[in-house]
């Protein structure tokens, strides 16, 4: 960690969220204070401590031309979409019903997650897959839920 202003500043506003996201446990809470992270210039390893975007990046975009890197950005952008819906459905209080684990061969889990490199790893690294198939809430291993939330 860098320890200058800008990592302060993290710092701060990643307390506040997970604060925040502890006492209600509703991700929608914490859209501001997230938005807010986004936006602070730290080196992408500093911002995502729990997840490794610098190498998600790195092998999504490896050996391309200026267009196909756009379009894998474009995937990237799409697959993390996906993946942060999953983890704020996953662990809602107020599940719905038919969420109790994420299917591998669902289209959308397979059109948008599995589409990119590092998707399954980042899903994988907050559930513990039950099988080859899906990964379920029921069997999560004391999972971190504010951790789930809050990739960040």
């Amino acid at each position: 960690m860098s320890g200058g202003p800008a990592s302060v500043q993290m710092d701060e506003v990643r307390i506040r969220s997970q604060s925040l996201l502890s006492a209600s446990g509703v991700a929608q809470d914490v859209k501001a204070e997230v938005q807010t992270m986004a936006t602070i210039a730290l080196p992408l390893s500093e911002k995502y401590r729990h997840i490794g975007v610098e190498a998600i990046l790195k092998e999504n975009t490896a050996c391309r031309n200026k267009q196909e890197v756009l379009e894998s950005l474009s995937r990237l952008i799409k697959a993390f979409s996906i993946l942060e819906k999953y983890g704020c459905n996953l662990t809602s209080p107020a599940r719905p019903k038919y969420w109790r684990s994420v299917k591998h061969n669902n289209p959308v889990f397979r059109t948008t997650v599995d589409a990119v490199k590092g998707g399954r790893r980042i899903l994988f690294s907050t559930v513990t897959p039950t099988s080859r198939s899906t990964a379920s809430v029921s069997q999560m291993k004391s999972m971190d839920q504010t951790r789930l939330k809050l990739l960040r």
